[in-house]
């Protein structure tokens, strides 16, 4: 069980990856860490909440390719 202070540190690394990684870092953020909370709406939704504006800007390429779950 992860508690509520360990998803925001989570959430702050995807934001330092999101803002000072490279692209191929950036590309790895999205492919290999973002696109699985696209898998139930209740974990997209959380994810959102959680994330900061770079970590916002890569999740929303993810969108070219795959719906947004329905509840």
């Amino acid at each position: 069980f992860i508690d509520r202070t360990e998803y925001y540190r989570l959430f702050r690394m995807y934001e330092d990856f999101a803002v000072l990684g490279d692209e191929e870092t950036q590309n790895l953020l999205q492919v290999t860490l973002l696109e699985y909370l696209w898998d139930e709406k209740v974990t997209y939704d959380r994810a959102l909440e959680l994330m900061g504006d770079g970590t916002k800007e890569v999740w929303d390429h993810i969108q070219g390719y795959l719906r947004i779950p329905k509840k």
